[in-house]
């Protein structure tokens, strides 16, 4: 294993939990997820964060961000259900499927040893590039498999996503083996509410702006975030302008959820 650091905040950090975890890692129980602003993979397999942006250390970490995290998750996977673009070769031989990292360099998948290959010959200017619309159910809302069995031992509702890619209930009859390794996704079992509220509508925001968005860490339900860099804003998290903004929204969603 090596020894990677990746700059989380409370949106990025979870992800980035279950991300390491799907490579191998551990980071145990007791996790400060509401406390880190770097996650530190060692190579003997332990997950450790820092809350604070300055720390010492004599490890040479390499540096990841979030999406190259992701990238590499998809390469340790080898599943050519991970492929994002394919190319066609020939009536025969039919299309080759690709994995096109962040950072723009493809990846083959070799169907006789079953994982990814850097291509030499696959770049971004390959006019017969032909990108593969996404057909699997939005991951958002996975959970690792520690956190799974954490969340059953709280007599929460889990769900485990099966070979034939049905959604089945887990339950503390599954061997704890099936939790710790990779072969299967977790997710609490989705629960349908009703909401009749009006909030104030959200804002697309720029690097630099101070934000508000909703935060379950926090009592308040809701914390104030600057975005450094684009990729600090997450796609599928609203932003508000003003703390007045928030506030009304979790004042409107408190009161709108009848369960």
């Amino acid at each position: 294993m090596n020894n990677y650091k990746i700059k989380v905040n409370g949106a990025t950090t979870k992800e980035a939990q279950i991300l390491l975890e799907k490579l191998g890692y551990t980071t145990g129980t007791g996790f400060g997820l509401n406390h880190a602003v770097w996650l530190f993979a060692e190579s003997n397999g332990t997950v450790n964060y820092s809350s604070t942006e300055d720390f010492i250390s004599d490890i040479d970490y390499q540096e990841l961000t979030l999406p190259q995290l992701r990238d590499l998750v998809v390469l340790h996977r080898n599943d050519v259900n991970d492929a994002n673009f394919k190319l066609f070769i020939s009536p025969s031989q039919g299309c080759l499927s690709l994995y096109k990292a962040s950072d723009d360099v493809f990846y083959a998948y070799a169907e006789k040893s079953k994982c990814w290959d850097k291509s030499r010959s696959v770049g971004i200017k390959n006019k017969d590039l032909e990108p593969i619309q996404a057909s699997k159910e939005d991951e958002q809302g996975l959970i690792s498999g520690a956190y799974a069995l954490r969340a059953l031992a709280d007599g929460k509702e889990v769900e485990l996503r099966d070979k034939e890619n049905n959604w089945v209930r887990a339950n503390n009859h599954h061997l704890v083996g099936l939790f710790l390794g990779n072969a299967f996704d977790f997710r609490l079992k989705p629960r349908t509410i009703t909401l009749n509220v009006g909030i104030p509508a959200p804002f697309e925001p720029k690097v630099g702006d101070v934000v508000w968005c909703l935060s379950e860490l926090s009592e308040k339900g809701y914390e104030a975030r600057t975005a450094y860099d684009a990729e600090d804003f997450i796609p599928h998290i609203a932003y508000w302008r003003t703390e007045e903004e928030i506030k009304q929204v979790v004042v409107a969603l408190r009161g709108g959820i009848k369960g």
